[in-house]
């Protein structure tokens, strides 16, 4: 008996030692270690060399950049998922009609989804019909992480959806207008280089612009 309890008492700090390296770096406690490290360093700023203040610079622009895109890409792998879910909510909402969808929803999906997460969900996927528009779009991450359901909407839009839509609009459009200002100067070389059907066909396509333009500005 006492063997087995010096191996029980030997065991345990192996498993939590296990435990404390798979937690995902960008945990709770993992930032406030990190904080805790870049405190110190910003703290000994100006006792440190020229070479380690470049050093912990680039270390930090570096870091800052791979969580930054890590957090687009979890940002954009969210919308997704939640248009998906959004897009099966509504068709068992019409396969069952809103009285039993309502019944059903409660038992099989309130132990793991609320009821104004799947909301939430429904009303994603009713506003963006095309998922990959809604990527190309690329509202901010908060945004997203809102009409997710990860964070809380805004105390004085939380029952307005009409203008939290809106508002996730104006960003994309935003976004938008300027992501194809930088996509249209990558062809400024083809002057001269275009045939008539290809001269035809950016006409009508700025005519389309033109009265969208008008018509969202007038």
């Amino acid at each position: 008996m006492p063997a087995k309890a010096k191996k029980s008492a030997v065991m345990k700090p192996r498993t939590q030692i296990i435990e404390v390296e798979i937690i995902p770096e960008l945990t709770p406690q993992a930032v406030v270690k990190q904080l805790s490290q870049v405190e110190e360093t910003v703290a000994r700023a100006s006792s440190m060399s020229d070479a380690k203040i470049v050093t912990s610079i680039k270390d930090y622009s570096s870091r800052a950049t791979k969580h930054a895109h890590t957090a687009v890409e979890s940002g954009a792998s969210a919308l997704v998922y939640a248009w998906g879910s959004g897009k099966l909510l509504n068709a068992a909402k019409t396969k069952l009609g809103r009285g039993d969808f309502g019944d059903w929803r409660k038992k099989h999906l309130c132990d793991d989804i609320t009821e104004r997460t799947s909301q939430r969900y429904m009303q994603l996927a009713k506003r963006y019909e095309d998922v990959r528009a809604l990527l190309e779009w690329s509202p901010s991450l908060r945004q997203a992480y809102i009409a997710c359901g990860i964070l809380p909407e805004p105390p004085e839009r939380a029952a307005d959806e009409e203008s939290d839509a809106d508002e996730i609009k104006r960003q994309a459009l935003l976004s938008s207008i300027t992501g194809i200002q930088k996509k249209l100067r990558l062809f400024y070389g083809l002057k001269g280089k275009l045939g008539a059907g290809d001269k035809t066909q950016l006409k009508l396509a700025k005519q389309q612009i033109d009265e969208f333009f008008q018509q969202i500005l007038n």
